[in-house]
């Protein structure tokens, strides 16, 4: 059996290629002051009419199938931080995809919104004195619906 030259160059680039797929990130995130209990979060996402379906994932955490107002459902992961020493908790929403995965930039608005839709939420019944600003960025592609976020925080 002859091994051609080029076969160990092409398996490892088969391998490195393969571990290590582009991905893409939206995170949506509010910081929530004064810091809301975890009884209020839970609540909050368990009557939400943007969250489908919902379970406890960590202590602050949650994996959620958010929807919009077409009815569409998205995956994602809802990540609280401790409390820290001003009060605040930080609420995150992000989605994560493989590259090849990503949901069509059509998508896109609502995704935002669904996630927006319940920070806001989550801002109105358990920390009401925040401020309206959302944080809305991505990785691996930009995402021009993070802009109607950010114009709706603007007085």
């Amino acid at each position: 059996m002859k091994i051609s030259r080029c076969a160990p160059i092409a398996a490892v680039l088969a391998f490195s290629t393969a571990a290590c797929d582009p991905g893409f990130w939206l995170t949506l995130r509010q910081p929530l002051r004064p810091a809301p209990e975890n009884a209020c979060v839970a609540h909050t996402i368990a009557t939400s009419r943007f969250v489908e379906n919902t379970f406890r994932a960590e202590e602050n955490g949650y994996g959620v199938t958010l929807r919009d107002g077409s009815g569409k459902t998205w995956s994602a992961s809802l990540a609280l931080s401790r409390p820290r020493a001003d009060s605040a908790r930080v609420a995150s929403i992000q989605y994560m995809y493989l590259l090849y995965a990503r949901p069509g930039p059509s998508e896109e608005p609502g995704m935002v919104a669904a996630a927006a839709g319940l920070l806001r939420e989550l801002r109105a019944a358990c920390a009401p004195a925040s401020a309206p600003a959302i944080e809305c960025t991505s990785q691996g592609a930009p995402v021009p619906a993070c802009a109607t976020v950010r114009e709706e925080a603007r007085p």
